[in-house]
């Protein structure tokens, strides 16, 4: 068989509990056809709502990462965490707000 397609989810959120609560259900919903690989990567950007703890402690169908910074960085400093951890050929950002 052919090696596999890469594809990766990206979130990055700040204080994004229920946006969570929300996009998670709905990702383990998503219909991946054999041939491809999925990871789903959650960047906490300093929330103070225990949104990290949330995401981690979530059931995906898929592979999931996540990394937490301890202060509010930024945007482009949450996608560009994003973007070092996937693995993916292919990718798609969502931003919790």
């Amino acid at each position: 068989m052919k090696n596999k397609l890469k594809r990766s989810i990206l979130i990055i959120g700040y204080n994004a509990k229920e946006e969570l609560r929300a996009l998670l259900p709905t990702i383990n919903l998503l219909k991946v056809p054999i041939s491809c690989t999925v990871e789903i990567i959650y960047i906490d950007d300093g929330s103070t709502d225990q949104s990290y703890n949330y995401f981690n402690n979530q059931k995906l169908l898929f592979e999931k990462k996540s990394f937490c910074y301890k202060t509010n960085q930024g945007r482009v400093v949450a996608m560009q965490k994003a973007i070092d951890l996937c693995f993916g050929e292919w990718g798609i950002l969502i931003q919790s707000n």
